[in-house]
């Protein structure tokens, strides 16, 4: 009687322990998500600095020698060093971005050695 009373208690502790893992592996496969969806929004937004990037120097440069080619000496000064300050500020918010998006890779790794931890321990 005994020997079937110890049986049962292995049985429910290895149902319990399998309960147990299949939760970590849903909690693994839920981490897995949300990196994949991480890395697609970096790559996003990579893109996104990179057009910005590109459209606001060509568009600058374009207006530059515009004014430089007009000889309006007096406006287009004006009007070059509001560029100049435009330039700076875009400067400015892509430092910014390239912050945000090196903060977001390190949380990124963070949960990836989580992840990495977790399976280890299994």
């Amino acid at each position: 009687m005994e020997a079937l009373k110890d049986q049962k208690e292995m049985f429910d502790t290895l149902m319990d322990l399998r309960d147990d893992r299949e939760a970590a592996n849903t909690k693994l496969k839920g981490l897995n998500v949300l990196i994949a969806q991480a890395e697609e929004e970096i790559e996003t937004k990579e893109a996104q600095i990179e057009a910005m990037n590109g459209v606001t120097l060509s568009q600058n440069q374009r207006l530059i020698a515009e004014l430089e080619a007009l000889g309006q000496w007096g406006d287009a000064l004006m009007a070059l060093e509001g560029l100049r300050e435009m330039v700076a500020r875009d400067v400015d918010k892509l430092r910014v971005l390239e912050q945000l998006l090196a903060a977001t890779r390190v949380g990124i790794l963070v949960k990836a050695g989580y992840a990495a931890d977790i399976e280890d321990k299994e």
